[in-house]
């Protein structure tokens, strides 16, 4: 039909913005996402999850070693303490020993001052993505996608409460 009237699809152009975010660690993780031995390598993130009610934001930390999750989070803002409390969360039930490799991507929360005093604290190193490479924190990228498909499709959630039990159940 398309071929009679002579019309040719049209797709949209992606949209690539090209942002300058400063990094204050380098990338030591590099997609080396094999790891050896447990608490030498964690990643983190955060996601949002909508509720008629408002937004919740979850921030998650993982053991590549095991590709568990050792420390979530829940907030109603996407702010500091939100990855500064999963962390803190992996930290108290796991006790890595130094130099654990903390990696995350450039999302202001994770470069804060703040949280990068909070791994100092701990002498955790923290690496970094390079800007607009999201491959470079496939493991958390890889998590969230599951949460959101097997979990979270479809779903609708009142209030926030609802939602974190539903994020409970999964995780």
């Amino acid at each position: 039909m398309m071929d009679k009237l002579v019309l040719k699809p049209r797709y949209p152009k992606p949209k690539f913005v090209q942002c300058k975010r400063a990094s204050f660690a380098d990338n030591h993780l590099n997609q080396a996402f094999n790891v050896l031995e447990p608490n030498t390598v964690w990643v983190g993130d955060i996601t949002y999850i909508y509720t008629q009610q408002s937004w919740l934001y979850l921030a998650v930390v993982i053991d590549l070693f095991s590709r568990k999750i050792i420390g979530w989070s829940c907030s109603e803002q996407p702010n500091t303490a939100l990855c500064e409390h999963a962390s803190k969360t992996a930290l108290k039930c796991r006790k890595p020993a130094d130099g654990l490799l903390f990696h995350s991507d450039l999302g202001v929360q994770c470069s804060s001052h703040i949280f990068r005093q909070c791994l100092a604290e701990f002498n955790i190193i923290h690496s970094q993505s390079r800007a607009g490479k999201c491959t470079d924190n496939a493991v958390m990228e890889h998590f969230f996608r599951s949460l959101k498909t097997e979990k979270l499709n479809g779903k609708r959630y009142r209030t926030q409460t609802e939602a974190m039990l539903d994020i409970t159940e999964y995780v």
